[in-house]
């Protein structure tokens, strides 16, 4: 079954009716960790449009920011931190012990995000932005998390959330299951903003960004070289699309 995917949940997510999905979760487990403190993921920054573009958003008024998912928080730390007020990086004990690791002076928490308790407390934060990059596809309930995205940024507060565009991806099938193994699902534009709009919210605008960094590492010289030899784009397709939302 795990070769075809899983079928898709009667739509209610809206991919189409007959979308194949991913079985696999990526929460830690007894046996292993999503997150491998051995790995420098600094070298390779996914989704750095995203957090410039949320740095751009919040520069003039120097606002409170939550990052839901941050991972290893080096681009929180690194692009948002510097232009927030204030600023907290939430995810799994695998991630947070990396960022704490590699940022020592960061907000960090580790959390369960699947109990309530811990949406309410990062609630009284009052956030000016909620940041939640590329965590979406790897949930097993998506409109779950939007609620609680807007249950954070209240009446005046935006969220940012960023995930793959199956539309864009190279060599997907458009009926699924995704690629990725780790990604449950993944949506196009139209999609996703069903999605945003079944759990209250509305798009303010909408961009699509490079799935990476491009910064002058020895590990992202070989890949564009590899790419060259393949006869794939340089770069990437901007296949990460990432809305700007507020309740609606």
């Amino acid at each position: 079954m795990a070769a075809n995917g899983n079928p898709n949940h009667g739509g209610r997510y809206f991919p189409p009716t007959a979308y194949r999905e991913n079985p696999q979760t990526s929460a830690d487990t007894a046996e292993s960790t999503f997150w491998d403190p051995d790995t420098d993921y600094g070298a390779t920054r996914y989704q750095e449009g995203v957090y410039k573009w949320a740095a751009s958003l919040i520069k003039s008024n120097q606002a409170m920011v939550i990052d839901i998912g941050c991972g290893t928080g080096h681009k929180l730390a690194g692009i948002v931190a510097p232009v927030s007020r204030d600023w907290l990086g939430v995810d799994q004990e695998s991630a947070i012990s990396i960022a704490s690791r590699e940022c020592p002076q960061g907000n960090w928490l580790c959390a369960d995000l699947s109990q309530p308790e811990v949406w309410a407390d990062l609630a009284e934060l009052r956030a000016d932005l909620v940041i939640c990059s590329d965590v979406i596809e790897h949930l097993l309930d998506p409109l779950e998390l939007v609620q609680r995205l807007g249950g954070l940024i209240g009446p005046t507060g935006h969220a940012l959330v960023s995930t793959p565009d199956r539309s864009r991806l190279e060599g997907r099938d458009p009926l699924g299951p995704p690629l990725n193994p780790l990604h449950i699902r993944e949506w196009i534009p139209e999609e996703f903003k069903l999605l945003v709009e079944s759990a209250g919210l509305e798009v303010v605008e909408m961009h699509h960004f490079f799935p990476r960094g491009y910064s002058p590492t020895v590990a992202n010289f070989r890949r564009l070289v590899k790419r060259a030899l393949q006869f794939q784009a340089l770069p990437d397709r901007r296949n990460t699309m990432t809305f700007l939302l507020r309740t609606a």
